[in-house]
């Protein structure tokens, strides 16, 4: 089953596909497709009532890859590209070396330096990915040390990864789960997206008493909303 999602930024194509389960899943692939997931005996009105009643949600998911696809940065992963790095725009510098594999920043002069025997497009890219995962995880321990003391729980596990649609997530067991891209924003923003997860340990959902508890912990939480939505599309290696 296939129709049109219309809404003021243009149309979105939605992909049913009916299986045995018991709920309906509903996704946003990119700027034009959602995906959804029915159960067997959900009637095809049924279907589209319950995707108009997320149409809030599914805009807004919408919208973000619409901005992200317009913002994205061709590379090549060549000197002088440019990357986020903890917020500030840094310059990329290859060099290659037949006996060296480094990728180290430049606070001063503001660059990556990616030393390598092979300077082709993949490998300083998945080194870049290697450079940037590492730094995340670095400043993650950071923050959850940071935090700690406000909660009665640990995280069961951090996991550092390529996540394409969430900043974070946080599971029923407490295992967090973080983007690998995050050491591109700001310190003050990697803060807050992993108190944010750190907060679903107590709340597992989006409730007053969720905003109440990231407010008394970090008051000015919304001014790093406010840049990771205004930025997000510019976060990418």
């Amino acid at each position: 089953m296939e129709f049109y999602f219309v809404y003021e930024n243009g149309q979105a194509k939605v992909k049913v596909d009916f299986k045995n389960r018991k709920s309906i899943k509903i996704s946003v692939e990119d700027d034009k497709t959602i995906n959804v997931i029915s159960p067997l005996f959900l009637e095809e009105e049924k279907v589209r009532e319950v995707i108009e009643n997320k149409r809030v949600w599914i805009e807004k998911h919408l919208r973000f890859y619409k901005e992200k696809l317009s913002g994205y940065i061709q590379r090549d992963y060549k000197s002088g590209d440019k990357f986020l790095y903890f917020g500030d725009e840094y310059s990329l510098v290859v060099d290659k070396n037949p006996k060296l594999i480094k990728v180290t920043s430049d606070y001063n002069e503001k660059k990556l330096y990616v030393i390598s025997p092979r300077v082709d497009k993949e490998n300083i890219k998945e080194l870049l990915y290697k450079f940037y995962r590492e730094e995340t995880a670095k400043e993650v321990r950071r923050a959850i040390n940071k935090f700690q003391i406000y909660f009665p729980m640990k995280p069961t596990e951090v996991v550092i990864k390529d996540q394409k649609r969430r900043w974070g997530s946080c599971t029923y067991k407490n295992k967090i789960l973080l983007n690998f891209r995050l050491s591109m924003a700001t310190r003050g923003v990697l803060e807050y997206v992993v108190l944010h997860e750190m907060c679903h340990m107590v709340h597992k959902n989006h409730s007053k008493d969720f905003w109440n508890l990231v407010h008394y912990i970090m008051p000015d939480y919304k001014e790093k909303s406010i840049w990771l939505k205004e930025n997000g599309a510019k976060i990418e290696v």
